[in-house]
């Protein structure tokens, strides 16, 4: 669904600059995806290997990589929603830009679609 409508957009897409802006987008999907499950894996770990105040510093250290990527998340999803608009097209994040459950899912979603798609080839 996701992927069909973003090529959809690429192919209006004349401008060299839109259309790596756009890649840029889908980069960005794929990094927050990324760093959430690199993070999860890294908290797993340091449950065994620090404790108490060091513990909670990583932790803290950890969640502010997750912010960081939530953040360039939501600059992408409004990017990729504006590009849509520039090209007479609807825009493909519509649910609310504060949830950040939803837009994890989105970005979850457009990252699988993109993956099981380059995995069959």
């Amino acid at each position: 669904m996701y992927k069909e409508r973003i090529g959809k957009l690429a192919a209006k897409i004349k401008d060299n600059e839109t259309l790596e802006n756009l890649r840029f987008v889908e980069k960005d999907f794929s990094e927050y995806v990324r760093t959430v499950a690199d993070t999860e894996n890294i908290l797993t770990i340091a449950r065994f290997k620090y404790q108490g105040e060091e513990f909670r510093e990583y932790v803290a250290g950890q969640m502010l990589l997750r912010k960081r990527a939530m953040a360039c998340a939501v600059y992408s999803i409004k990017i990729l929603n504006k590009i849509c608009l520039l090209y007479d097209e609807p825009v493909i994040y519509t649910e609310d830009i504060r949830n950040t459950e939803q837009i994890a899912c989105f970005c979850k979603s457009v990252v699988d679609e993109l993956f099981e798609s380059r995995k069959a080839a």
